[in-house]
């Protein structure tokens, strides 16, 4: 079991910006220390990986300046773009060993890179199943490379789904949410992320970086024909039972009402996030309007204090 940290810094990396958190465990209270967001030049970010690690470290020295606490660790939520995952059946009976080598022979069948430029990690489900999650060695290795210049540490890397299940759980513990099915969308200016959780284990998760002057469309009806696609996909019936919890920076009510109107499901709208996660934060932060931007790293955060 790995031991608690009264602190975290959590960082989150997408392809055009970047979020850090700063969460510290008080007692059984969780607090907001400190936060912050930037903007990435186009090119800096591709496909996960840190292209660009100079103007990288430059970014992400204004964002821990702008978080405005001490950043001596972090750990890191990689983008679903950078990402494969899949579900293992993993007896928890079988042998270590066994179950490293069952590991490395799907790791081998599924990744579309060498096997020697493949990193993997996983995260038990229950006693059998597993959720298996891979993407390039270059993309781990390079950002570790950057923090250490900073005189970071990278202490643990997981992809972006877990910190999109983590919040869920959160909510669900705060009495949020109790629906078995459960899918969180993130709506940003130009890209939007997707989860899909059943009894918390991951069906489906995606993003799709987007132009609405290039497609045509409004927002809305963008991320309605998104949604419905991830449903069909997965062959989820979201009016059975299920909710979609909604929350970014381009977020509001009247998209939720639209998802609810055309899918005949219960839609929420995860604002003021924090808050609702049962977490407080420093005064200086209620004037900011950056809370919205803060979903993916507040979850990924919620690992280092064994949330």
């Amino acid at each position: 079991m790995r031991k608690t940290d009264n602190a975290i810094t959590a960082l989150d990396v997408q392809p055009n910006s970047l979020s850090l958190v700063s969460l510290v465990l008080q007692g059984r209270s969780l607090h907001l220390s400190g936060a912050a967001c930037q903007l990435l030049p186009a090119g800096v970010i591709e496909s996960g990986n840190w292209c660009n690690p100079a103007r990288m470290c430059e970014v992400l020295q204004q964002g821990c300046v702008a978080l405005g606490t001490p950043v001596k660790k972090v750990v890191l939520s990689i983008a679903t773009d950078a990402v494969i995952t899949s579900e293992l059946m993993l007896p928890r009976s079988v042998f270590v060993h066994q179950q490293c080598a069952e590991v490395r022979a799907a790791v081998k069948r599924l990744s579309p890179w060498p096997l020697a430029d493949t990193v993997a990690d996983w995260r038990r489900y229950d006693s059998e199943r597993v959720l298996l999650a891979m993407c390039r060695a270059e993309v781990i290795d390079t950002a570790r490379r950057c923090l250490l210049d900073m005189g970071v540490q990278l202490r643990h890397a997981e992809p972006e789904c877990q910190s999109h299940w983590r919040l869920l759980k959160r909510l669900q513990r705060k009495q949020m949410l109790d629906q078995s099915v459960a899918m969180l969308v993130i709506v940003q200016t130009d890209l939007l992320s997707m989860s899909i959780f059943c009894a918390g284990v991951l069906h489906f998760s995606h993003s799709v970086s987007y132009d609405l002057q290039h497609l045509g469309l409004s927002r809305q009806l963008f991320v309605l024909q998104e949604v419905q696609k991830a449903l069909q996909q997965t062959e989820f019936d979201a009016a059975s039972g299920g909710l979609i919890a909604v929350t970014g920076e381009s977020a509001d009510q009247p998209l939720c009402d639209a998802l609810r109107s055309a899918l005949a499901v219960t839609a929420l709208l995860l604002s003021p996030l924090i808050s609702m996660l049962g977490i407080t934060k420093e005064s200086r932060l209620d004037g900011t309007d950056i809370e919205s931007c803060l979903g993916v790293a507040l979850g990924c955060g919620l690992w280092g204090l064994n949330d």
